[in-house]
């Protein structure tokens, strides 16, 4: 919208009281705060009492919240949806849209270029609750048909990167680092999935059957290859595919028994 310019008499800003700022143009910005052409301290700061920052918007832009509070929430954001149905667009909590210089060079060894970054650091002198960097819960509040809906908890889509010949390129990448052993040793793994005791789930994987969009491993850890996951075997004619699992470099041949077999 346009800029509202109109500040003088009765439309300064109080600086004293419960204020309320109306309207008067529909087309003008309600509220502008404008830098100096140097401008290096905050354009707008939010303090409580003891005068400690809690909000502030830097003069680039970038916007810092400090929370002290032991349980609440940094950001809540609650969108509703409109009647009638959407029907093109995009209906979302939360967007990241990035565009890294073309003209720069980003080859630093500790530079990355994150759309959603989440450093936790943990201390507690008793801790038996769920710690997650990130939780996802989803959940229907009434009957809804979905003959075409494509539901995912995360959804993650690499389009042509045009990177030539990149380090790794994977849709999750995992790194585990910590020492500590678990009480259950199968617990200590990369990726642990649970189906809910009577839920409709039928099987814990599928697979896609055109050879172009299969992965080449089931798993893989710190390895790669190009001979696809599930290769033709046999083995006392009982046995005709096997499911390929790299480790380190290695290749291993886990064995599929077709089901009438």
């Amino acid at each position: 919208m346009a800029t509202g310019n109109d500040s003088f008499m009765g439309k300064a800003v109080p600086i004293l009281g419960n204020t309320q700022i109306t309207s008067e143009t529909a087309g003008d910005d309600l509220l502008t705060l404008t830098g100096a052409t140097s401008q290096t301290g905050d354009l707008l700061v939010l303090e409580n009492a003891a005068g400690s920052e809690v909000f502030y918007v830097e003069e680039d832009g970038v916007t810092n919240w400090a929370i002290t509070t032991g349980v609440d929430n940094a950001l809540a954001v609650t969108v509703t949806g409109s009647t009638p149905a959407i029907a093109t667009g995009y209906l979302q909590g939360f967007y990241v849209s990035m565009s890294p210089s073309s003209a720069a060079s980003y080859t630093t060894g500790n530079t990355q270029i994150t759309g959603i970054a989440v450093d936790m650091f943990i201390s507690a002198n008793t801790l038996s609750c769920e710690v997650q960097g990130m939780y996802i819960y989803m959940a229907g509040s009434s009957i809804v048909t979905g003959t075409s809906a494509q539901i995912a908890g995360l959804n993650i889509y690499i389009d042509d990167l045009k990177i030539s010949a990149p380090s790794y390129k994977t849709g999750i990448f995992i790194h585990n680092g910590d020492s500590s052993t678990p009480t259950d040793a199968y617990l200590d793994a990369f990726i642990i999935m649970k189906a809910e005791a009577g839920s409709a789930m039928q099987s814990m994987f599928g697979f896609q059957t055109a050879s172009n969009v299969e992965p080449d491993y089931f798993l893989a850890t710190h390895a790669f290859g190009t001979t696809g996951m599930i290769q033709t075997i046999t083995v006392g004619g009982t046995q005709d595919k096997v499911l390929v699992v790299s480790v380190n470099g290695a290749t291993y041949w886990i064995p599929m028994y077709a089901a009438s077999a």
